[in-house]
């Protein structure tokens, strides 16, 4: 039974890395929530007359729009409404970019500020003037992140030791009855990440139509 969860836990621990790297990128999730809500959503460049209209409305320096250019951009528009979404390459590139040196220390005011309205989802950056996009800006979330907190559910409950419950213990082997019940679950989760990663490699090579060719 111990060798059957050491191995499940390693599983998981893979399925966790590879849902990990795959559920940074928010700008799918946000593009297709747009798109959803009647947006035209395209990609282009900060100098762009709609998407400046965008940058100058919110108070964007040259120097910010020029930095933002090395960036990938979504102009999403519907009637009246407008909204530039920036692709940073991580969080961390995102921060950065609000972050500035004021009397020799770094100041993230502005950061927290746009993080607190909404601003901010995973990698990308809103701009907009409209409480509607942000509203759906908000909403747009990545499914493999909450894949990932289900995995994460997963290898908490098949952790060595005891599973805690308020300040008593119970026995390890009282743990594995939630296991148990999340099976259901894994097999889900492990099916989705297949189908995710592998079947386009194996659907190119025309593995699938093989089969069926000589029948």
């Amino acid at each position: 039974m111990k060798k059957f969860i050491a191995a499940l836990s390693t599983a998981l621990l893979v399925v966790i890395l590879a849902l990990t790297l795959s559920a940074c990128d928010k700008s799918g999730a946000i593009e297709n929530k747009f798109k959803d809500n009647g947006y035209n959503v395209k990609i282009v460049n900060a100098d762009n007359s709609l998407a400046k209209a965008v940058f100058d409305l919110c108070g964007l320096s040259n120097d910010q729009i020029e930095e933002i250019n090395s960036y990938e951009i979504l102009y999403c528009s519907k009637n009246l409404s407008a909204a530039v979404v920036v692709k940073f390459p991580s969080s961390g590139k995102l921060k950065d970019f609000l972050t500035v040196e004021k009397d020799g220390k770094k100041d993230d005011s502005a950061y927290t500020a746009k993080k607190d309205k909404g601003d901010i989802n995973g990698n990308c950056l809103l701009y907009t003037m409209n409480a509607g996009a942000r509203d759906i800006f908000k909403k747009a979330y990545n499914s493999k992140g909450k894949n990932l907190r289900l995995a994460r559910r997963f290898l908490f409950a098949l952790r060595p030791g005891a599973h805690s419950v308020g300040n008593s213990f119970v026995p390890f082997k009282h743990a594995c009855h939630r296991v148990v019940a999340f099976c259901r679950g894994f097999a889900c989760l492990a099916g989705r990440l297949c189908v995710n990663v592998g079947f386009g490699c194996v659907g190119g090579l025309g593995f699938w139509r093989k089969p069926f060719q000589s029948l």
